[in-house]
């Protein structure tokens, strides 16, 4: 008995090295696909390119990346993910390598590049979400579930710090791009390492874990096949919710340094420096995800409670629209962009871990990431392209006040919907 207790124990310790792995993996993943739209100023200035040309960069790494998260995502159970995984990050890095070497007259290069980066890169989440849910007990889960959050955050901030030392060092921003191509090819290394003993350790561990529920309860469940009650209902709602996510939250990362060079005359490193501060307050985002999913006990209406408080700090940059508070703006938005983070963790991290065993973990997460990256397509390049055609950033605000106020209304219409079913069931 203790050396079982003994063994239990080990293995836990490495379902929590396979987790952090995992979010290692993704970290990297970040600074690899985040160097281009950290340095989206500078990138202007080399190029002699306005803000949609530069946009259509950012475009063609979401349209490829949102594609192949869907086709990912259904065939991630076919995978080998120690093989997978590292070619995903091979790949990634080598496309990192290429544009960091590109010069001022073949921008398009930098398009096909980041598309093909996109397309490596979109088989790393459905992979990673597979793997922990096949791997872990279920009292790892809600550890998996937190740490995973970290690494976007993480991996934002990183990768901007980065892009404003070099600036401010007046350094050529191109190195960002060899430094996340290096970190990539480092842990792609280490992951085709260790990942065959960490898996292993796991699997040993889950199995005695599900003897112990079994005994416990003294019966087996049964598995159910098809798709649970309410999934097909509740999946496109919160599909939605991801395209709107990544709408405003890439959005408000990407030109969050243009808004402050434009509307309030801040230097290049002084902006990017500012700008380095909204992933870290995108982390408290993860812990309130948690929070308030476990009190709403309801996928829907958490996501409506943070979309609430953003349209609430939108409403604040629009109060103080004329006068030069860029400091009202930066706070605000910061509080966005932890809001928005905290609905990503919903959508990505705790509904598919979380909602039915008998649903594909690895499908769910990549599909709901495909959509989120639809909003990533279209921000990156429209944003852009409104604040050059239609009203400066101005026109960007009210934009992004209208689609948050949206989905208020579409969470209410929802609880409205779910209150009359719910009555005309106690009626019967």
């Amino acid at each position: 008995m203790n050396k079982q207790k003994l063994n239990k124990e080990k293995l836990s310790k490495n379902a929590i090295v396979l987790v952090v792995l995992c979010a290692v993996v993704y970290f990297v993943s970040y600074m690899g696909r985040l160097s281009y739209s950290a340095n989206i100023a500078m990138v202007c200035g080399f190029f002699a390119i306005d803000n949609g040309t530069a946009g259509l960069v950012g475009t063609c790494l979401f349209a490829s990346y949102g594609a192949g998260q869907v086709v990912n995502g259904l065939l991630c159970k076919r995978y080998n993910p120690k093989i997978s995984i590292a070619i995903a990050l091979f790949v990634s890095a080598t496309s990192n390598f290429a544009v960091g070497f590109i010069t001022r007259d073949y921008f398009y290069l930098v398009c096909v590049s980041w598309f093909i980066n996109g397309a490596a890169q979109s088989i790393l989440w459905s992979s990673i979400v597979l793997l922990l849910k096949s791997s872990l007990t279920a009292k790892h889960i809600s550890f998996a579930v937190f740490i995973m959050s970290v690494p976007v955050s993480m991996g934002t901030f990183a990768t901007y710090g980065i892009s404003a030392l070099l600036s401010a060092l007046s350094l050529s921003f191109k190195i960002s791009f060899f430094v996340g191509g290096s970190a990539m090819l480092l842990v792609a290394f280490i992951w085709l390492v260790v990942l065959d003993t960490l898996k292993r350790k796991c699997a040993e561990e889950k199995e005695l874990s599900d003897e112990c529920v079994n005994q416990d309860t003294g019966a087996n469940e049964k598995k159910k096949s098809g798709l649970p009650k309410g999934f097909i209902a509740i999946f496109s709602l919160l599909a939605v919710f991801a395209i709107v996510n990544n709408f405003v939250k890439d959005g408000v990362t990407t030109w969050m340094p243009k808004i402050l060079i434009e509307k309030y005359d801040l230097g290049s490193a002084v902006s990017t420096f500012c700008t380095l501060f909204l992933p870290l307050f995108a982390v408290f985002g993860s812990f309130t995800a948690l929070t308030v999913q476990k009190r709403t006990g309801n996928y829907i209406v958490s996501c409506g409670v943070f979309y609430l408080l953003s349209t609430v700090m939108i409403a604040l940059v629009l109060l103080f629209l004329d006068l030069p508070l860029w400091i009202v703006t930066l706070a605000c938005f910061s509080l966005v962009a932890t809001f928005m983070s905290a609905v990503n963790n919903i959508l990505t991290s705790i509904f598919p871990l979380t909602y039915s065993k008998s649903v594909n973990a690895g499908m769910v997460a990549g599909l709901i990431d495909g959509f989120c990256y639809v909003g990533s397509a279209i921000t990156t390049f429209g944003l852009g392209a409104v604040r050059d055609v239609v009203g400066g950033w101005n026109a960007v605000f009210y934009l992004l006040f209208s689609i948050c106020a949206l989905m208020v209304v579409v969470c209410l219409i929802y609880l409205l919907i779910k209150k009359r079913k719910t009555e005309k069931t106690c009626k019967n």
